[in-house]
């Protein structure tokens, strides 16, 4: 900042010309010394408050007229500091819509990444298990006709909690987007026409203890977690909650519009 800009902010707080020259040091350190210096890499790590300012002032100019000053450099603090805060919340607010577009940017990539893959969800681990073999099988089940070329690539992979007691889930990789889709609609038919003999453990040729197994879209931890948080909200409230392409969607009865979730500030809608 400049002497003349100097000069403006001294009029601004109506300190008298006599007065402007002792002033002046407060200036200087409020504009040099200030941590709050956009556009500035050299910044000080040194933080002056008003307190030192009045310190200072007491030493430089004296204490019979310190009050006066340190109330003008009080005036001086709103006028440069209310035009650089002002600065930073324009930024701030810049920032925030740019890391909201790369949010959506990564979301939509993160899409696109799984959106050939599905989970195999609850299948019951064993120490001597043949992944692709229970894959194989829960094709065999459905009905749907597959060659070794449909698979790309099956393997458990990780919890998202190590504190849970549920199985780790299959990863499968499909060709394309119809392979999954046929896929899931295949086990969705199977489990419509079995209802009292839904898609377990035992069809898939895993022993022991019979249980539930579910075919679903590889979604993000961030989809899994508000999956759930919509589960929970639509939960005696709602009859439908699914997932498609990647996005949660509820709908309360047959009638009733389809509601899409996009976040967690969605969830208010269910209320």
């Amino acid at each position: 900042m400049s002497y003349e800009e100097s000069e403006r902010l001294a009029e601004k707080a109506e300190i008298e010309d006599e007065d402007f020259d002792d002033v002046k040091p407060l200036l200087l350190i409020m504009i040099y010394v200030s941590p709050v210096r956009l556009g500035k890499p050299q910044l000080s790590p040194q933080y002056f408050h008003l307190g030192d300012l009045k310190r200072f002032g007491d030493r430089r100019l004296g204490k019979r007229s310190s009050s006066f000053r340190v109330n003008n450099v009080s005036c001086l603090f709103g006028f440069y500091y209310g035009e650089t805060f002002s600065d930073l919340e324009q930024q701030n607010s810049t920032l925030k819509a740019e890391i909201n577009s790369f949010k959506r940017r990564i979301e939509s990539i993160e899409k696109m990444s799984r959106s050939s893959n599905v989970e195999i969800q609850a299948v019951p681990e064993k120490r001597s298990e043949n992944v692709l073999t229970i894959v194989k099988n829960l094709y065999t089940t459905v009905n749907l006709p597959m060659s070794d070329c449909d698979i790309i690539a099956c393997r458990r992979v990780a919890k998202m909690s190590t504190s849970s007691n549920r199985p780790r889930n299959i990863l499968v990789t499909l060709p394309s987007v119809r392979h999954r889709d046929n896929l899931i609609s295949s086990v969705k038919r199977y489990n419509k026409t079995h209802s009292n003999d839904q898609l377990n453990s035992e069809h898939v040729g895993v022993p022991g203890e019979k249980s539930n197994i579910y075919v679903a879209e590889h979604l993000s931890a961030e989809t899994k977690e508000l999956h759930a948080a919509t589960r929970q909200a639509a939960r005696g409230k709602y009859k439908y909650v699914w997932v498609k392409f990647g996005n949660i969607y509820v709908r309360k009865d047959d009638s009733s519009p389809v509601i899409l979730i996009k976040n967690k500030d969605s969830l208010l809608k269910l209320m």
